[in-house]
């Protein structure tokens, strides 16, 4: 809703989002796009008229995220520690309030495995939980105090 907000010809723009969970069921609804009006006190109501609109077909006191909105998202169910299957490199990581979960070991893994996915110049958003590991900092250079950017290289 941001980037369409900012960008009025985001359809135009090669943008692609994705989004994972481990759980089937957020992706289910993520796919569908279907959110109860429970969520609406925290969308600004500017992003509510110009993006949600309200659905019935037994999803009473619902709105649907905007078809043009939804086409730019791919939901996919994604195990961190496992194997990732995205071959290319990504603009933008947000990965908030997840890696605290997870042992020192697997932090530091998860650390790395960012690095290597986030393209030069690249952005990581973390929650304000989580601190990347001294391995990570040698990859990410702090911008905020949950922003990190990967440096562009230097010819």
């Amino acid at each position: 809703m941001t980037l369409a907000d900012m960008e009025p010809d985001f359809g135009q723009l090669d943008i692609r989002i994705l989004a994972s969970d481990i759980d089937p069921d957020v992706i289910r609804r993520g796919r569908a796009g279907i959110y109860p009006t429970t969520i609406l006190p925290d969308v600004p109501e500017l992003y509510q008229k110009a993006f949600l609109m309200p659905v019935g077909d037994g999803h009473e006191n619902s709105v649907q995220v905007d078809p043009t909105l939804r086409e730019l998202v791919t939901f996919r169910e994604l195990n961190l520690l496992q194997d990732w299957p995205m071959k290319g490199k990504f603009d933008v990581i947000f990965c908030r309030n997840v890696v605290i979960y997870f042992d020192g070991a697997s932090q530091d893994m998860l650390w790395q495995r960012f690095c290597s996915v986030t393209a030069d110049g690249g952005w990581l958003v973390v929650g304000h939980s989580e601190h990347l590991s001294d391995i990570a900092r040698t990859d990410f250079r702090a911008t905020g105090r949950t922003v990190y950017r990967r440096p562009e290289p230097q010819y």
